[in-house]
This record gives structure tokens, sequence and C-alpha cells, in this order.
């Protein structure tokens, strides 16, 4: 099958919506910007359209944009789908249905639990995943508390064809801040999945979580424990262990969430995190303080009233064409 693109008679156009208006025979040849809103976006029949129309249609907001053909028609063989954001595609007629062709690829963020429609068009999708941090500890004395650790962060990269054509994205919780009075206690971060495709897991106390579920973790996916003061030892993916409580702040990870400090004589920094959230501070009077998106750990307290949270998880997924 083949399509002849041709201009509109008075040359391409530039149109910015932020709601539907029906797409028409008048349309073609136009570059429509989206730059705000999820809505649906609705054709003409393309009887109506002809052969030769075509749109270049762009989500250029933070919405999600959902192509519906008219009546019975489909776009690339489905009775719709969505963009996401970022996406840019050309819309095509050939009379009978509508064809796309992805100009520029999507990046989708979750930042709560929801559903991920397969859009057409890719090779794979490609993301990050990350599992919510743990809370710190919380004394309630003057004995040590730690920090929570933070949540794992998994990247990854996906034939399309694994993917249904909707997935489940389940966005781990961060831990709740902590008023008991443990030393050694944290309230978990959740568990973060794409459908059964991968699973991340949330950190479940100070060490931050590991690539398994507490079985045989490679190294980088786990949360380190530091033995000295200079925190030199983080981990790559996992995340970020607290330092030792005695010693200096907690340390760093590059993808999984930073830890949050610790409390002995001194209250410690959180750790920080590249592509994660950072871990909160802890505190020795003041509540500790909560962990930042995603993944990163709460900091500890000794007699705050609580310590502080974890933090959420998240998934992002952008297309690979």
């Amino acid at each position: 099958m083949s399509f002849i693109i041709q201009p509109s008679a008075t040359g391409l156009s530039f149109e910015q919506r932020t709601s539907n208006t029906i797409l028409t025979a008048s349309d073609s040849g136009k570059t429509i910007d989206i730059t705000s809103g999820s809505f649906t976006q609705t054709f003409n029949s393309c009887a109506n359209l002809g052969s030769t129309w075509f749109v270049y249609l762009k989500n250029s907001g933070t919405g999600q944009i959902t192509l519906d053909p008219s009546g019975s028609e489909t776009i690339d063989g489905l009775t719709s789908f969505i963009m996401y954001p970022n996406e840019t595609r050309l819309i095509q007629s050939n009379g009978t249905n509508l064809f796309s062709i992805v100009q520029t690829g999507f990046i989708a963020t979750f930042t709560a639990s929801g559903t991920f429609t397969k859009p057409p068009g890719y090779a794979a999708f490609a993301g990050l995943a990350w599992g919510g941090g743990a809370s710190g500890a919380r004394t309630n004395s003057a004995a040590s508390a730690r920090g929570g650790g933070g949540g794992q962060c998994f990247p990854f990269n996906v034939n399309a064809s694994y993917f249904g054509a909707t997935e489940t994205i389940t966005v781990g919780s961060g831990g709740a801040a902590y008023t008991g009075t443990s030393g050694s206690t944290h309230n978990p971060g959740g568990n973060t999945s794409i459908g059964s495709l991968l699973t991340v897991y949330g950190a479940t106390n100070n060490q931050g979580a590991g690539y398994g579920n507490g079985a045989q973790i490679p190294v980088g996916f786990e949360g380190q424990v530091l033995t000295s003061a200079a925190p030199t030892l983080g981990s790559i993916y996992g995340g970020s262990a607290c330092a030792n409580l005695t010693d200096g702040d907690s340390s760093y990870s590059i993808f999984g969430g930073g830890a949050g400090g610790c409390v002995s004589a001194t209250a410690r920094n959180g750790g920080t995190s590249v592509f994660g959230g950072n871990g909160g501070n802890g505190s020795i009077a003041s509540n500790g303080i909560n962990g930042t998106a995603p993944g990163g750990g709460g900091g500890a307290t000794q007699t705050g009233a609580q310590s502080g949270a974890g933090a959420r998880g998240e998934v992002r997924i952008w297309g690979i064409l």
C-alpha cells in the first residue's frame, strides 16, 4: 500500500489545540500541536477525508490523547489508541481507514497506578521503574535510629511483542512515617510492577531494596551497609543503604533511591541519587525528613514525633522505533 502526500492549496499550516475539534478534509496538510489536556481526538469518515488526506499530530502537553476514527473505521488496524506525551505522528487516510507513522517517540510517566495502552509503530519499549522507599526509624530516646533504605530501580528494554494491548501499572507507595520506638523498625515501601513483565521491589529496611525479594542479589542491585565514615560504597540500581549508625552520611545510589539519614549523637544527611529521589535527612529532636520521589528513603529521628516517610515509586516508559 502506498500513499501520496499532497500539501493543501494554501501550503502547510500550524495550529495549536487544547481540546477536540473533529478533523475534516479542510485540515489536510496541517501540523496540529496539542499543547495540553487529555481528550479523545475524532475524525471525519475516511470517505469524506479522501485518499490523499494527511495531518501531522503532536502531543506536546502532558495529557493522553485518544485517537478515535469514525464509526467502525480503524487506525493502524485498531479501533483506537493513545498518543502519550512527546509523540508526533503523520496520520494518513486511504479513503477507507487511517494509518500513522511515528515521527517522534513518546515518554509516559506514571506517578500513580494506572494502565499503559500499547501504541502501535514501536519495536520496543524502554524505561525506568522504581519501588517505594522505606520510612526512617524512631527511638523516642537518645538511642540511635536508622534511616530508611531507598527503593530499587530497574532499567528495562523489552520487545514490543511482549507487551499486551494493555498492561496494568502498579506504583509502589512509600513507607509511612514511623511513630513507634524501635530504632531498627521501618515501614516498608511498596513494590512497583508492569503487568507480569516486571516487578521492582520497594525497600523493607535501612539496607534498601535488592534485585530479588531477599534472595541472591547480584552486585550493584544490593543496598550497601557502610562501615566507615566516608560514604564511598553506594549501589548502582539498588536503594542506597543507610550509613553505619556511628559514622557518616548515607551513601549514594546511581539509579535507585537514596537512603534516609541516620541519627546517633549527630543527625546525618540522607544519601543522594543521580536518577532517583534523594533520602531525607535525619533529625535528633524534630521529625525526620521525608525522602523525595522516586524511591527516596525517609530520615530517622530520636525524639521527634515521627520519622521521615519513604517516597513513592514511579514508572517511566518511552518508545523505541
